[in-house]
């Protein structure tokens, strides 16, 4: 969605400026809100309302309430709150903001005008910007990490299903059918059942348990299985390293409050928590 529409707002005058030129809607559920930008824009609405002291755009995500305020006692500064990112709030805080904000791993950072690879770190939360630069900068973000080891002695009891995917695997010319799958679909609808069976059906010596594994694999595979409409399935070996992928995925989940921990660490500039996707299961 774009917002080229968005004015920019640094200050608490231009916030000022804007409530007082702008017609508030005069109908529907934001009666008496103050638009910013476009009045029609679709499933996501931007308003601004008038405080005490304050001048606040507003916008809903995710069950709360983002806001930019602009404060009389403050006046070149606006302090942005959020709790929820969507794919598009870093192209609306970079119009309103006049700033390249960027969202990354669940993070916000800026990015300083024409300084490519400048990338700075701010976190989530509250920040306060004055004529587009964060006042408040990080050196330290939270990134979580496998512990490497714990990780292959889970995986090494998985070794009698991981020898019967790869011999299987082999005589598969067209993946898996969509007939064959079928009996599994009750896994896809239940996840908390099928993560507690996974390591029993892994480590097994009945061939039948391996197959109902492999199957379950193949429904959370993408090109495992076949049908009229794809002309990439995967094949023989080429199946194999995707399955296991994703194995080795659900283990993560499972065992993440053993797997993962999470350190403090100095950044300077752009950087990737490759394990972030885990971290939400460590208090589960």
């Amino acid at each position: 969605m774009s917002y080229e529409d968005v004015p920019c707002i640094r200050t608490y005058a231009e916030a000022k400026r804007y409530f007082e030129s702008t017609k508030p809607y005069s109908k529907g559920r934001h009666k008496g809100k103050t638009p910013v930008g476009n009045r029609s824009r679709g499933w996501i609405y931007i308003n601004m309302h008038e405080g005490k002291d304050y001048y606040r755009v507003t916008w809903h995500f995710d069950g709360e309430d983002n806001n930019v305020t602009y404060y009389k006692d403050t006046p070149m500064q606006a302090h942005l709150t959020i709790h929820g990112w969507d794919v598009s709030a870093t192209a609306l805080l970079s119009r309103l903001l006049g700033a390249v904000v960027l969202q990354h791993q669940f993070d916000l950072w800026w990015l300083r005008y024409g300084s490519p690879g400048k990338q700075i770190y701010l976190g989530t939360g509250t920040h306060i910007f004055e004529n587009g630069t964060p006042q408040i900068k990080h050196n330290t973000m939270t990134k979580t990490y496998l512990k490497r080891r714990k990780f292959n002695q889970i995986y090494k009891k998985c070794k009698p299903f991981v020898d019967y995917l790869t011999i299987t695997n082999k005589i598969r010319d067209d993946g898996f059918s969509r007939e064959e799958v079928e009996d599994v679909n009750r896994w896809n609808s239940a996840s908390n059942y099928m993560r507690a069976d996974f390591m029993k059906l892994a480590e097994s010596t009945n061939m039948n348990d391996h197959y109902t594994l492999a199957k379950v694999l193949a429904t959370r595979t993408d090109g495992a299985i076949n049908s009229i409409w794809r002309t990439d399935t995967l094949k023989n070996d080429a199946l194999t390293k995707p399955m296991l992928k994703t194995l080795k995925h659900h283990l993560k989940i499972q065992f993440a409050k053993d797997l993962f921990e999470q350190r403090e660490v100095t950044v300077s500039g752009w950087t990737r928590d490759s394990n972030a996707k885990y971290a939400q299961y460590l208090n589960k």
